[in-house]
């Protein structure tokens, strides 16, 4: 880690006002895998409060799930099957979600 305690892992632009950092760093001497929104300044790039901070056991737990729902959004075929998924991902438990999958790879 550097002086500022953080390591830029990347970034994705969302505009030429907005960005994405993905970093690891530390805080209050808890390493954290954080992807924040920053914004441009007079000064440079800031950091908002919008965001996600995850621990190493979080980040182990979320990246299968987020790999899931690349592999929904990889087997999508058909326009109806995305409206038939947007609508049913409103609100789903984890048995709906499989079912979808399920649903969508076959």
């Amino acid at each position: 880690m550097s002086e500022e305690k953080s390591k830029l892992i990347g970034v994705i632009k969302k505009s030429n006002t907005e960005q994405i950092q993905v970093k690891v760093r530390l805080y209050k001497d808890i390493l954290l895998a954080d992807a924040r929104i920053w914004y441009i300044t007079d000064e440079g790039w800031a950091p908002t409060r919008k965001g996600l901070s995850f621990t190493k056991n979080s980040l182990e737990q979320i990246i299968p799930m987020l790999q899931q729902i690349l592999d929904v959004m990889n087997n999508v075929k058909k326009k109806e099957e995305t409206k038939e998924v947007k609508e049913e991902t409103k609100v789903v438990t984890q048995d709906k979600l499989a079912e979808i999958i399920k649903k969508n790879t076959e």
